[in-house]
């Protein structure tokens, strides 16, 4: 199952994640916030508090675990 999580911001747009995530930290590593968390081979989650809704995390996503809607 998708999990969403609304986020305003962003072109106020909702961030969605994906369960494609295969925690390959791209979008933990690219995150200016330091608002991504996860390990290794392990679905990422974000943190809404930290995260300042740049788009840095769908960029550097190499699955297309993250969108925004």
């Amino acid at each position: 199952p998708d999990r969403e999580c609304t986020l305003e911001g962003f072109g106020q747009l909702p961030y969605t994640f994906y369960d494609k995530c295969r925690g390959c930290t791209l979008c933990k590593r690219n995150c200016p916030a330091n608002a991504i968390s996860g390990v290794v081979k392990s679905a990422h989650s974000i943190d809404t508090a930290k995260c300042i809704k740049c788009g840095q995390c769908i960029e550097h996503c190499k699955f297309d675990a993250i969108e925004k809607r």
